[in-house]
């Protein structure tokens, strides 16, 4: 499953859920990064994708490096960048096709208030199997700020208000 989340980053090189903050991007609330979630046995992997993706990536799911740009200067080729959101839509549509007699439908998820990103995950994973469909999440920072109450609710609702350009 993937995850388009404007909550920080913490380690990129991480591999499970404390690579991802309980605060803003650093960038800002409508800075976005990808996650790809995989479930390993009991335990999640979760891979936060890189801005522009390899070729590795690229091969992967089908998608020719398109030709490198001129600056406008002329004389310097520029590599077009491919962004980790086209390898993710291919493979969510890879994932939703694989079975051409039954495919799957794409579900797009949004948490609600006071929830920690693996609350999130397990719900979205009990989504696709419950209703057989593929899910994609979008992950805010709504921890509630450290506090009970009226308080959290406050923090999270103007951290939704914050999130509103990135989703």
């Amino acid at each position: 499953m993937f995850i388009a989340t404007n909550r920080n980053i913490r380690n990129e090189d991480g591999n499970d859920f404390d690579v991802v903050g309980e605060t803003f991007n650093e960038k800002g609330p409508a800075e976005l990064r990808l996650l790809e979630v995989r479930r390993k046995g009991r335990k999640w992997n979760v891979q936060v994708l890189p801005d522009t993706v390899s070729d590795a990536m690229l091969a992967e799911v089908g998608i020719d490096r398109p030709p490198p740009t001129r600056a406008q200067d002329g004389t310097t080729e520029m590599q077009t960048p491919v962004y980790a959101s086209q390898y993710a839509f291919r493979k969510i549509i890879a994932q939703a096709l694989a079975d051409r007699n039954n495919p799957k439908h794409i579900v797009f998820f949004v948490h609600g208030f006071n929830s920690a990103l693996e609350d999130v995950v397990e719900r979205c994973h009990l989504l696709a199997k419950t209703y057989g469909v593929e899910v994609v999440a979008f992950s805010w920072p709504a921890n509630g700020g450290g506090i009970r109450g009226v308080a959290s609710y406050l923090d999270d609702k103007r951290d939704a208000q914050a999130s509103v350009v990135a989703l």
